[in-house]
């Protein structure tokens, strides 16, 4: 089950193919022409003295120019929150410090704040241990 956006498919330029014995059946769905937000290629990395600065690429599928509000939640708390404005299917990337100086296992969130037809890919959920 794919919704056939570019963010279910490879970033690498690669082309999947079915087997020839598979058969495709498409659904429309939603609102031809409708906008959509899309939080991709996330990355943790670590920095000394236990910061951690998260990278993620926020996407935007839309014909006009918008503004896009993207933040990160470390174990539930809200570490950064960036507005960006962006032309039509243009993208940018967010970037945040955090404290993760807990040996710990902590929880990393990712999400782009405005609602859109398609919500399941607006938000990323990561682990990282801190140590």
């Amino acid at each position: 089950v794919t919704d056939l956006q570019r963010s279910g498919l490879p970033s690498d330029g690669r082309q999947e193919q079915l087997s020839e014995d598979i058969v495709l059946h498409l659904y429309p769905v939603g609102n031809e022409g409708e906008s959509n937000v899309s939080v991709e290629d996330v990355a943790l990395l670590r920095r000394p003295e236990g910061k951690l600065l998260v990278r993620a690429r926020i996407q935007y599928y839309g014909e006009a120019p918008a503004q896009l509000t993207g933040r990160v939640l470390l174990d539930d708390e809200e570490v950064g929150r960036q507005t960006l404005s962006l032309s039509g299917h243009g993208s940018r990337t967010l970037s945040f410090l955090a404290d993760a100086d807990t040996a710990a296992p902590h929880r990393v969130v990712v999400e782009a704040l405005e609602p859109d037809a398609f919500m399941a890919d607006n938000r990323r959920y990561l682990p990282y241990w801190s140590w």
